[in-house]
């Protein structure tokens, strides 16, 4: 991705828990309404080809987004796809910090939906990032969405968010990343190297091209390895790396219900970022798990030269297979041989500061109804009331066990600092908004409910637990100047 060339300025957030922010002027260049089958040239070669992108022009990134099933390449094949714009997935929205979102949401589907921008710190009321919000079939909706000018650059992304139908329309293909400007593109080490985005989707069709119904089963989650899995819509497409030459590789998945362990073969991974917010330090790993909603970022630095395989480890499900999600190529060339950044970006740590309240969430299902708090969800009911600046301890529970089954717990607006795993404490070095719960098991995070009045949700990122009542209503209010102390 190509790297913006504005002057800026690092400094801490006032956000505690934003960490560090960055202030930058705007970008440049509106985006347009995108034709269908974009992905044919690049599948000849099955070349890694990234979607197209939008990006905003003077502070403000003005689109149109319709929402339609159509035949697209995706593949190698055409499918009857969901699709933003005719694209699978949709079109990389790029913004920066301060930048303003005007979006024209078109529902040209026979179903009620909306738009959620995963990731984002902003607000969720009015034409904002509400989830409440349902736009008709045939109607539209304009957002209006403004990024603070503190805002953490990073990969974050959109999606529907209608409850009942996000299902289906996720996994029918309607997902696209959205990336803020900023932050770690400006290091020493990261900012001249190559940017690549590979967005993770799976569906499952039948034999005319047609998105099948998501399948129920016992766990509810269908079966992962019975679905197709595509990187940029590709099939096992191919990424060319040099020898010793970096690579940064920002990771979306954006399926419904895949849970991966990410590696790749020969190689080590050194993640810069999570959910959109940067690391203090890179941490090398030999494989990365991603469920669903998360996002990485990682450095990765060209092998000896031949081919590798890029695989993932579905881990949930009867079988657990481990398949190969692209082929990296790696080329005799000897690339520049940057030295990897000893620091990245500090993290202002909040267990520094006095926490103001905590709470005990429990995730559970019982077939095919799934709770939290022992309720599924309603939204005309707050489960949870939260003052307006307060740092508070949240633990949530993960209860079910017969069958075992994972929960990622995401949270709308505000990001949280992990705490614990399983009771045992450990540290973080970075904010996130989604984190698997395992079965049987528990994560402690703290968050400040910072800037931002309203009512949005957390829930559980398997979308179909989220649509079968995994979601809960809470509310942000402002302190009552008049109550005694």
């Amino acid at each position: 991705m190509e790297h913006e060339r504005d002057e800026h300025r690092l400094r801490l957030s006032r956000r505690n828990f934003l960490g560090l922010g960055v202030s930058v002027a705007a970008g440049a260049a509106v985006g347009t309404l995108l034709r269908p089958g974009w992905l044919a040239p690049a599948l000849a070669a099955n070349e890694l080809t990234e979607p197209p992108v939008l990006t905003s022009r003077k502070g403000v990134l003005k689109i149109t987004l319709e929402e339609k099933i159509l035949p697209v390449n995706v593949g190698g094949q055409v499918r009857n796809v969901w699709v933003y714009n005719g694209s699978f997935p949709g079109p990389t929205l790029k913004v920066r910090p301060g930048d303003q979102l005007l979006i024209k949401l078109k529902n040209s589907l026979a179903q009620e939906t909306n738009l959620h921008t995963h990731g984002l710190h902003v607000s969720p009321s009015g034409n904002s990032d509400n989830p409440l919000l349902h736009v008709e079939p045939d109607e539209t909706f304009d957002y209006q969405i403004d990024i603070p000018q503190d805002h953490p650059a990073g990969l974050n992304w959109y999606h529907p968010h209608a409850h009942g139908n996000g299902t289906q329309q996720i996994f029918g293909g309607l997902a696209g990343a959205l990336l803020i400007t900023g932050g770690l593109d400006k290091l020493d080490g990261i900012r001249h190297i190559d940017d690549r985005l590979l967005v993770l989707q799976s569906s499952q069709f039948d034999i005319n091209g047609n998105v099948v119904t998501f399948g129920t089963g016992a766990s509810g989650m269908g079966d992962p390895a019975k679905h197709t899995h595509f990187i940029n819509g590709q099939l096992n497409p191919t990424i060319t790396l040099e020898h010793d030459r970096l690579q940064r590789w920002r990771l979306l998945n954006a399926t419904v219900t895949s849970l991966y362990q990410i590696s790749l073969e020969g190689h080590t991974f050194f993640q810069i970022a999570a959910d959109g917010n940067p690391f203090d330090e890179p941490v090398e790993m030999t494989s990365l798990v991603l469920v669903p909603g998360q996002r990485a970022e990682v450095l990765v630095r060209g092998g000896a030269p031949g081919s590798y395989n890029l695989q993932g480890t579905i881990l949930q499900g009867p079988s657990n297979p481990t398949i190969t999600l692209a082929t990296a190529n790696v080329l005799a060339k000897k690339g520049h041989g940057r030295n990897i950044p000893s620091t990245l970006i500090p993290l202002v740590d909040l267990r520094n500061f006095t926490v103001d309240h905590t709470r005990a969430i429990h995730f559970n299902a019982q077939g095919t109804i799934f709770t939290i708090d022992g309720k599924t969800f309603d939204p005309t009911r707050v489960d949870q009331t939260i003052l307006l600046g307060a740092l508070e301890e949240w633990t949530i529970y993960n209860d079910q066990t017969n069958p075992a089954v994972p929960h990622p717990f995401h949270i709308h607006m505000n990001p949280f600092q992990v705490t614990k795993i399983n009771g045992v404490a450990v540290d973080a070095h970075s904010y996130q908004d989604t984190m698997n719960v395992p079965p049987n098991g528990n994560i402690t995070f703290l968050t400040r409910f910072a800037d931002f009045t309203g009512k949005t949700v957390f829930h559980c990122h398997i979308i179909h637990h989220q649509d079968q009542g995994m979601m809960s209503l809470f509310e942000v209010v402002a302190p009552n100047p008049y109550r005694r102390r």
